[in-house]
């Protein structure tokens, strides 16, 4: 089957190829998007952690490109989450390709379960991502109240939450006003690009 190939925006990796599965049912996100989020996490004044050597969970992992752009950045490690099959195997494609099977993880199973599992194991991590579907409104703030009800973010830790910027799902746009029902975070940074909205929180 014919893979979808992304391309790494920087660092290391800087155009290397990121393979997905073709009708893989997941929504890459944009290079010119990738790209932009990075520059402001790297080069902002708003406190965000440092890369380097820094851990980090991608949830929803998809792709994994949201991942690989922050280890190419200099990041220490990263655990993908992602509960379909077909993503996990891309993933762990990637990973062979890039050589980086000493600094990654792949779990495929559901975020919740990974979320319990990675807390059992007493993870920490700097940096989280998270883009589920865009229509899931309520598991997306079901993930993050399960976040933050465990011990897993360390303190200052920045999450990166993707979701529509115009109405989706029958869901108003001010719905997916986060920061009103998580005030452990402190939303720092807001950015729209096309149909998409970037949100930047810091864990108080």
């Amino acid at each position: 089957m014919d893979d979808v190939v992304l391309k790494i925006t920087g660092g290391t990796f800087c155009g290397r190829n990121l393979h997905s599965p073709k009708g893989l049912e997941t929504r890459p996100t944009a290079a010119r998007i990738r790209q932009s989020i990075f520059d402001i996490l790297i080069n902002s004044t708003k406190g965000f952690p440092a890369l380097l050597s820094a851990r980090v969970l991608d949830m929803y992992a998809g792709t994994g490109a949201m991942g690989f752009e922050a280890l190419s950045r200099g990041a220490g490690e990263v655990v993908f989450v992602d509960s379909s099959r077909r993503a996990a195997r891309s993933i762990k494609q990637n990973i062979q390709e890039l050589k980086v099977s000493d600094f990654c993880e792949v779990l495929s199973c559901g975020v919740f379960d990974a979320l319990q599992n990675m807390e059992a194991r007493g993870e920490v991590f700097d940096f989280v991502f998270m883009d589920p579907p865009y229509a899931a409104h309520k598991k997306r703030l079901l993930t993050i109240e399960r976040l933050l009800n465990m011990s897993i973010l360390s303190p200052g830790a920045c999450v990166i939450v993707e979701g529509p910027s115009k109405s989706h799902g029958g869901l108003k746009r001010d719905e997916y006003c986060l920061n009103d029902d998580f005030p452990q975070l402190d939303e720092v940074c807001v950015r729209k690009w096309g149909d998409t909205k970037v949100r930047f929180f810091l864990y108080v």
